[in-house]
């Protein structure tokens, strides 16, 4: 246990120096552009998605959006159909032992044109400077970009705080990791990578059978074969996400992304060796409660440690991301995470979860059931 304190206390240093590392885009140059999307019953959101990127500053000459309708039930291709800038495509068959969301990215990006695969998702909307400001970070040094998501003020409660400030802290930890040179986490609502480097590295082939990791699993394939990254930190390249989650809505989510842990063993075992670190360093409180003597004062001492490092790369994340969250909900975070990660971690590596309608097994992830509710989450918000 001491040694995993060690280690968590350390990365978390780490992401704090890295946080103050500041890198300034360089680049003026306007290479072709693609936008893929995968929507599944997104007919609430994906028409204003698709608005705020057909309304961008860069040129319009010199990107595409395409849009991969993953067998929704709703009206979502029929949204999509009304803007006539859009690519609308369903699934390839070539790609139908992808899992999840791959089948549906690994089609897009496949019938795109651009230099640079840029990805959001379609209940997000995007800065008007979006595109232009992603463009800008890609250097002749940077192969892919990271860039920051937050969740909209759209709902109030206990739930929406805290997913909306366990999102911030990955970020913040995301953005440290890649000030030090390193590529340990991203979201495919702000994602973007050369299509050279996606091609060289097979693209989503080698995690093909993963129901999740569409953006961190592909992260890992692209640093493996040695893939420059670096994190948009400007607020002219944040990226909005207008869904909120009830609380089984976010644990679930969460499940999803559990799910790979024990994978990122294979793929990035110094990242798999910081999130033992992190379960440990959460359970410390429950742990103490079987402990004796000098081990509970240990236990006080390292989690004392942790609100305090936490809380330094949090503010540095604040105010380096631009980001608006209250850092008074550091200490409700922290006792919130005890349950909610056993819950999360237990459920995804063991029980498996339900993803757009479709329930994902950890015993066969490559094989998918459907459930008899293909509508719409219905405790997702609403435009």
């Amino acid at each position: 246990m001491t040694a995993l304190a060690a280690l968590y206390l350390s990365v978390t240093i780490a992401f704090a120096i890295g946080l103050l590392r500041r890198t300034r885009p360089s680049s003026t140059d306007h290479p072709f552009v693609s936008v893929v999307i995968a929507a599944r019953n997104e007919e609430a959101f994906i028409g204003r998605c698709l608005e705020t990127l057909i309304d961008q500053t860069y040129p319009a000459d010199r990107y595409e959006i395409i849009v991969v309708d993953d067998d929704s039930s709703d009206r979502t291709k029929e949204e999509v159909s009304r803007f006539v800038r859009v690519r609308c495509l369903k699934p390839s068959p070539e790609f139908d032992s992808f899992a999840a969301k791959k089948r549906p990215m690994a089609t897009g990006i496949a019938a795109s044109s651009g230099e640079l695969i840029l990805t959001t998702d379609a209940d997000c909307t995007v800065s008007r400077t979006w595109i232009q400001t992603i463009v800008s970070h890609f250097s002749p040094e940077v192969d892919v970009v990271i860039g920051y998501s937050r969740i909209a003020p759209i709902a109030k409660g206990l739930a929406h705080r805290f997913q909306s400030f366990d999102f911030f802290a990955l970020l913040s930890a995301a953005a440290g990791a890649a000030g030090l040179g390193r590529a340990w986490a991203a979201t495919g609502q702000n994602f973007a990578y050369r299509r050279a480097v996606y091609d060289g590295g097979g693209g989503f082939s080698t995690i093909s059978d993963r129901p999740s990791g569409d953006d961190v699993l592909l992260l890992q394939v692209l640093r493996r074969m040695g893939a420059r990254v670096t994190f948009c930190r400007s607020r002219e390249g944040h990226v909005t996400t207008w869904r909120s989650e009830s609380f089984l809505g976010l644990i679930n989510q969460r499940k999803r992304w559990a799910s790979n842990a024990i994978y990122q063993l294979k793929l990035n075992p110094c990242f798999f060796a910081y999130i033992t670190s992190v379960l440990t360093m959460t359970l410390l409180p429950l742990l103490a409660l079987f402990l004796r003597g000098e081990f509970i004062a240990l236990c006080v001492v390292a989690y004392g440690l942790r609100i305090l490092f936490e809380g330094a790369v949090l503010l540095l994340g604040r105010k380096n991301l631009d980001a608006e969250q209250p850092i008074w909900f550091l200490p409700i975070w922290m006792l919130l995470q005890i349950p909610y990660i056993l819950i999360v971690g237990v459920g995804g590596s063991i029980l498996g979860f339900e993803w757009k309608g479709r329930s994902h097994t950890p015993s066969n992830t490559s094989r998918v059931s459907q459930t008899t509710d293909e509508q719409p989450d219905l405790n997702h918000a609403t435009m």
